[in-house]
């Protein structure tokens, strides 16, 4: 969870910078995009033939694997956030800021909860866990990340 968690404030860059590059250099975009999914296969199957190396218990071979399938998103989302805004930088001929300094305490508060909800038993980890990740993560981010004009975005 904290992988695909960390893929998304990965992700949030090229988000934003896509919204922009789809009409202003679709092509390029694109190219960017499938470089990425490339990436993510590639890397998946890299560091899926890795974990075995690890140090770690037969039992959890398979969920290491997972991790490292979500490891490897988080990686290639990383590299093609950074290119599509360099792109998008280069065609505005402007900097554009790379970091949401908001997402850091949001991922960070998400991890604790997840990690104490490794705690619980399985059924109530599914249950109240991942809502509660959710949540923390959500309300983080809408509390401290979004200002006044951004709020009236979402107002009805």
């Amino acid at each position: 969870m904290a992988f695909l968690l960390a893929a998304e404030v990965a992700a949030a860059t090229a988000v934003v910078s896509e919204s922009a590059l789809v009409y202003m250099a679709r092509h390029r975009n694109l190219m960017i995009s499938m470089f990425m999914l490339a990436l993510q296969v590639v890397l998946s199957l890299i560091l899926i033939e890795l974990v075995p190396m690890l140090p770690i218990k037969p039992q959890y071979l398979g969920l290491a694997q997972a991790a490292a399938v979500a490891a490897a998103l988080m990686l290639a989302l990383g590299v093609a956030s950074v290119a599509k805004v360099l792109l998008l930088a280069k065609l505005l001929g402007e900097p554009i800021n790379i970091w949401r300094w908001t997402l850091l305490p949001a991922v960070a508060t998400a991890i604790l909860i997840g990690v104490g909800a490794t705690q619980l038993p399985e059924w109530a980890e599914l249950a109240l866990g991942i809502p509660a990740i959710l949540g923390v993560y959500l309300w983080v981010i809408w509390r401290w990340g979004f200002g006044p004009e951004d709020r009236v975005l979402f107002k009805r």
